[in-house]
């Protein structure tokens, strides 16, 4: 029931996206960690805790990606939370279901829902991060 860290990073020289585990220190409630450098999307566990974004994740997500936090690891199904951060805003938090990552869920085929079908409340749906 430990934290822990994941990145998926780009790697400019190979041109792909690569699984960067950073060398870490992991509690049951925190995981301290160096950034890798071109993370686009960087992944923190909660344990057996339900996932959500804390003011030490505000902090942490800094510059421009995206950002998951996966708990309820000790169910059969475990549960995720996404969100894309830029520059201090936070998109809304969106939970990621295991359909969505293995048979694509309801996400439009080129990544994005057609204008007619995104609701004004989703097109209004951010956060600002509080001052810390």
């Amino acid at each position: 029931d430990r934290e822990c860290y994941v990145a998926i990073a780009w790697d400019p020289l190979a041109m792909e996206y690569r699984v960067r585990v950073p060398k870490q220190v992991v509690t049951a409630s925190s995981v301290t960690y160096e950034p890798a450098p071109h993370t686009v999307l960087n992944i923190h566990s909660h344990g057996a805790m339900p996932p959500f974004f804390s003011e030490t994740d505000h902090r942490d997500d800094q510059g421009m990606g995206l950002a998951m936090v996966i708990g309820n690891l000790d169910q059969d199904l475990p549960t995720a939370l996404l969100r894309a951060y830029a520059y201090g805003y936070y998109s809304g938090t969106h939970e990621v279901t295991w359909e969505h990552i293995f048979s694509g869920g309801h996400f439009h085929p080129e990544g994005r829902r057609p204008r007619d079908e995104i609701t004004q409340e989703e097109a209004t749906d951010h956060e600002r991060r509080p001052d810390v």
